[in-house]
């Protein structure tokens, strides 16, 4: 059976999301501020998200969101973290990197949606 609990570094997760269109997907939001990504019918860890760009602070809430890039006005497949460190960070769930970073007026976040 899968083992979600406990990363690679002994942390456990605080936050879950699922993808609606994929509903074998999961996203954790870790202790150590870390977010994964894994799919539970091949169980296993699909992305890790770039430890570089990781929140500073505890992530307060995460979810996945359809956005269009600014470039190529594609739609890309996302998730939304949201910090006490004053960020919402996009992040592409294909790559894992972070596709670009939010802060309004030196304010934590505590939450984070889409419409």
């Amino acid at each position: 059976m899968f083992n979600a609990c406990q990363n690679k570094k002994g942390h456990y997760p605080l936050l879950m999301a699922t993808n609606t269109s994929m509903p074998s997907e999961i996203v954790l939001a870790n202790s150590d501020k870390s977010v994964q990504l894994f799919d539970l019918n091949k169980e296993c860890e699909i992305a890790s998200f770039e430890e570089k760009d990781q929140h500073r602070a505890k992530i307060e809430c995460i979810r996945y969101a359809q956005v269009k890039d600014r470039d190529s006005g594609n739609m890309m497949s996302t998730v939304l973290t949201a910090s006490e460190d004053r960020f919402v960070k996009i992040w592409d769930r294909n790559s894992g990197k972070k596709a670009c970073h939010l802060m309004y007026k030196n304010h934590p976040f505590f939450s984070v949606d889409t419409n």
